[in-house]
């Protein structure tokens, strides 16, 4: 049980932001990128959005994000 509590302990402290979906999102959404309810990103350590201009990032309602996705806001 206590090697459990720490290897998430570890993971929260090296991935950050990234450690779930959930704190992905939250993450997201503090820098302004709109994203609806019920947005699942299922490989959150790999998925990358861009942030560099995130008010053209907008993600709707019921959303799943797969492995490997990569979201720009420029080309």
């Amino acid at each position: 049980m206590i090697k459990k509590l720490l290897k998430q302990l570890y993971r929260r402290i090296t991935v950050g932001k990234r450690y779930s979906s959930e704190t992905y999102t939250k993450y997201l959404k503090f820098l302004s990128v709109q994203i609806g309810e019920r947005t699942t990103i299922f490989d959150h350590e790999h998925t990358i959005i861009d942030v560099t201009r995130p008010w053209f990032v907008k993600i709707g309602n019921d959303v799943q994000i797969t492995s490997g996705v990569n979201i720009l806001t420029h080309g």
